[in-house]
């Protein structure tokens, strides 16, 4: 069975053992960001190890985040020093490391299943669901009822006598790839000498004095055309 211990950014202790799924081994390898059952969640997780062994109750790893490992093995080692340098755990640090806002967790979300409760607080939190007009993240529930946190015991109960129901709810990475646009010239610059207007022409030609694509913004910027020329020698 192929195994790998990975490390939820988060601040518990790990590593954790997880079973790799055998359409995931090529992609679960050291310093890859992946998506790894927590108890009642899925959190992202970082692969610090693999090798085979029997771990028959180890869940499986549900997913790999990148198409090439976040981390490399140098960081995950200085990572592991900064975690028992600082007195942290490993997760907090490997954390640290990577950009902002790329984890990926569940959030809890809760369903309003009947309309009465026979206590007050149930009944209060049945009505914030019928106010919200659907579905409540539990954060958005306890602000709905004026505290701090929400009330997990009777969300519990509530649950269990199918009052309401708490479905995870996958909370996707806060930041997003950055795309930047690329040009290149689809014809000769002498057919591209027919164009009309000095910007198209100036354009053309940095595109054509070039080997490569050009980022859009380093050729208007050479070029003095704007993103309008670009639109209409792209039509």
């Amino acid at each position: 069975m192929r195994l790998a211990q990975v490390v939820p950014l988060t601040p518990v202790e790990g590593p954790f053992t997880y079973r790799v799924p055998p359409e995931l081994d090529a992609e679960v390898v050291p310093g890859a960001r992946v998506l790894v059952p927590f108890g009642r969640r899925q959190l992202t997780g970082v692969v610090v190890r693999t090798g085979d062994g029997e771990a028959p109750k180890a869940k499986p790893v549900l997913d790999v985040l990148d198409d090439r490992p976040a981390l490399t093995v140098e960081l995950l080692g200085l990572t592991k020093w900064v975690a028992e340098y600082y007195l942290c755990t490993w997760g907090e640090a490997i954390k640290a490391a990577l950009p902002s806002g790329t984890e990926v967790e569940t959030r809890r979300v809760v369903h309003a299943l009947a309309e009465t409760w026979p206590e007050a607080d149930g009944q209060a939190v049945l009505g914030a669901l019928a106010a919200a007009g659907g579905g409540l993240k539990v954060p958005a529930l306890a602000e709905a009822l004026g505290r701090k946190t929400a009330p997990q015991s009777l969300l519990r109960r509530m649950e269990a006598a199918g009052a309401v129901r708490i479905e995870q709810e996958l909370q996707e990475a806060r930041a997003k790839p950055k795309i930047k646009k690329h040009l290149t010239l689809a014809v000769t610059l002498g057919e591209a000498s027919s164009l009309r207007g000095a910007k198209q022409l100036a354009l053309a030609a940095v595109l054509a004095a070039a080997d490569e694509p050009v980022r859009q913004s380093e050729a208007l910027r050479e070029s003095g055309a704007s993103s309008g020329t670009v639109k209409s020698l792209v039509e």
